[in-house]
């Protein structure tokens, strides 16, 4: 089935498993859950992703061959900023 699927991000765990070849498409905060959106195809084998949150301010980690790909940026409602990365190149 092809669908748009949503999944928490965990500041402390990144990697989140989806199915093989999901196209991400935004991140946004639901509530007080920073979340990441998706379109996938549900019968392909997961995979791992690691999808990065960081406060604005906050230091983004340097190694080399890393990179990382802006997704999104999320407005809490108590004012705080996060933008969420995904860590390409592991």
């Amino acid at each position: 089935m092809h669908t748009v699927y949503k999944y928490e991000i965990d500041p402390y765990i990144p990697a989140i498993k989806m199915p093989k070849d999901a196209k991400i498409l935004t991140a946004a905060f639901q509530g007080d859950s920073f979340c990441v959106w998706a379109e996938v195809y549900t019968e392909n084998e997961l995979e791992e992703r690691n999808i990065h949150s960081f406060g604005t301010g906050h230091e983004m980690p340097y190694e080399m061959g890393v990179d990382f790909k802006y997704i999104a940026t999320g407005f809490m409602h108590n004012g705080l900023v996060f933008h969420a990365y995904e860590r390409l190149g592991l």
